[in-house]
């Protein structure tokens, strides 16, 4: 055990308890791996098997009376006797579960309720389960194996960066607690061990001091194996606040005590403190590293380090690659939200993320793109998708979700054995569609990407859109053009640039890369989209405006690429250049 990789910071009893789990999780792999397979080899069988324990579940609760669940035999009975549902079919119903009802719509204990992030529209409250609780964790010690197999297994002493920040937890009136998917509970002893920050980091609920923290603790150590970040905007994020601070973070590295002016409380201050010790021999090792610059850093920080485990975002991981993480590997290991667990990703190596179902934890049915405005389309089973076509997802989840547009749209892009894959394409809500043309966020991320190469040396730092209809509600009146507003945070422009040029290079180059926009443009049914500029710094007030004002965390924010509110809009113009 001596001679493999160890965190230095480990106790006793977190070292013994880190070993065991992690040697329990291998000893498992293959006896989960063998399940999983039957399951995709059986799809059918195993959506069938799955919806009658739902069924048994549910049948007697108001909601299984009153759509006749315990009537509902198979897979295609539930296709053709119950309906296609939004959350406002549920939103009553889920509020009275909040409030201590029981036998409202779902037959098990809650344990606890999550939060949508509500970036994109208002949160909404999902039951959590106690087999859920057991199938978030399953899913997530799961998914690092094929990361495992594909860039090597950390030691099972290695420790992990994740980044969290504490978010604002509410209560029902039940006493069950509401926060966040992704919420670190202070008896959560696995994610405590597992992670190299103390415990106290956990409870610090500002973004740049958690981040602050969680990063201090990781550089001291330099045998961290992972990192764990929700998203791949807050990797590069973290990544950035290495190279602007490096100097006070070696300070306190060489002193062996948390920067003085981080506003944290005393009590998290001194139980962080009390976990510090000088160490100036790796202060040096790092700063030797910074010399060096910035790109690859990760690798040269923590030498023993095998992966990042993120979720792309905004093209991040493009940045990331060509930057801090170069030459480091960046895994999406699973496709999951706040309502169920819907994927999992067996090609860590492939640079397009694509997860084969979990099909003994949704039923899934699809609706045709073409259908996806319908108010009650007809949808496909598991086994009637055709690959290279695309869907909008359509779910039954143990959260007690019946035939629920949870607003996905995906393609599928293969089989696994005699399972769909799928890879993600965009959420409708970030539809850019003033005449039908629907222009994709991917569409967007890709003529931004396309458009910033012709700004010589400049960097993008992030950008987001609009469409007009919404500047006239907050302007008043209407205008006869319509178009896209985009607002583009860049580093590095030259002075010289003029920025009145940029609509019309922008507008070329989505032109090129959406045919019927062109086929608008052209018969002047669009006009051309208003391209803006705007400050440093415009994007994280927008983080922070959406997490003041929103169900969403820190750690769950998304960038959002469709601006749908009016005070969003107007926070954005009032950054303009």
């Amino acid at each position: 055990m001596s001679i493999i990789p160890c965190s230095p910071d480990h106790t006793l009893p977190s070292l013994l308890r880190c070993y065991v789990s992690n040697q329990v999780y291998s000893l498992r792999y293959p006896f989960i791996k063998a399940k999983l397979r039957r399951e995709w080899r059986s799809p059918q069988r195993a959506q069938e098997t799955f919806l009658r324990q739902l069924i048994a579940r549910d049948a007697e609760t108001e909601y299984g009376l009153k759509f006749r669940l315990g009537d509902i035999e198979n897979v295609a009975e539930l296709q053709r006797k119950h309906p296609l549902t939004s959350y406002e079919d549920y939103r009553e119903y889920m509020q009275r579960l909040a409030d201590g009802e029981r036998g409202v719509c779902v037959g098990e204990e809650v344990v606890r309720f999550g939060i949508t992030s509500g970036t994109t529209g208002v949160g909404k409250l999902i039951p959590i389960v106690a087999s859920r609780t057991n199938v978030i964790w399953f899913s997530l010690s799961e998914v690092v194996f094929p990361a495992n197999e594909a860039f090597g297994r950390p030691s099972p002493l290695q420790r992990r960066c994740t980044l969290y920040c504490k978010p604002t937890l509410n209560q029902t009136k039940s006493g069950r607690v509401v926060s966040p998917l992704f919420f670190v509970s202070p008896s959560d002893q696995f994610t405590l061990d597992m992670s190299n920050t103390p415990p106290a980091g956990f409870q610090i609920s500002t973004d740049f001091e958690a981040n602050y923290v969680h990063l201090l603790f990781a550089l001291r150590d330099r045998h961290i194996g992972t990192f764990l970040a929700p998203f791949t905007a807050l990797v590069y994020r973290a990544m950035k606040l290495i190279e602007d601070n490096w100097q006070t973070l070696l300070d306190d590295i060489t002193k062996g005590r948390l920067n003085p002016e981080l506003a944290i409380s005393d009590e998290i201050r001194r139980d962080l403190n009390a976990a510090l010790s000088p160490n100036p021999e790796r202060a040096g090792e790092l700063r030797a590293e910074f010399s060096k610059g910035f790109v690859g850093i990760v690798s040269r920080m923590w030498p023993n380090f095998k992966h990042i485990f993120s979720v792309e975002m905004g093209g991040f991981r493009t940045k990331l690659d060509k930057t801090y993480t170069k030459g480091t590997p960046i895994y999406q290991g699973i496709y999951m939200c706040t309502e169920t667990c819907i994927g999992m990703n067996l090609w860590p190596t492939d640079p397009q993320a694509k997860y084969s179902l979990l099909v003994n934890e949704n039923i899934y049915e699809f609706i045709r793109e073409e259908n996806c405005k319908d108010e009650n389309p007809q949808t496909l089973l598991i086994d009637e998708v055709e690959v290279g076509q695309t869907y909008e997802l359509v779910l039954t989840t143990r959260c007690g979700l019946y035939r629920y547009r949870n607003g996905d749209v995906v393609k599928v892009v293969g089989i696994h054995e005699k399972c769909p894959v799928i890879k993600f394409e965009y959420r409708k809500a970030e539809l850019l569609n003033l005449r039908s043309e629907k222009v994709t966020a991917v569409t967007m991320q890709t003529v931004v990407q396309e458009f910033m190469s012709q700004l010589p040396g400049a960097r993008l730092v992030n950008w987001t859109c609009a469409e007009s209809p919404l500047l006239s509600d907050t302007k008043g009146g209407d205008s006869y053009e319509i178009f896209y507003l985009v607002f583009i945070e860049v580093e590095n422009v030259s002075p010289l640039e003029n920025t009145t040029e940029w609509a019309p290079k922008f507008d070329q180059v989505l032109r090129r890369h959406h045919h019927f926009y062109n086929y608008l443009r052209n018969s002047a049914t669009l006009a051309m989209a208003h391209v803006h500029q705007v400050k440093p710094g415009s994007f994280d007030k927008l983080k922070e405006f959406i997490v003041a004002n929103s169900s969403a965390s820190v750690n769950q924010f998304k960038s959002p690429r469709k601006l749908r509110d009016t005070d969003v809009l107007e926070l954005m113009m009032s950054h303009i250049m």
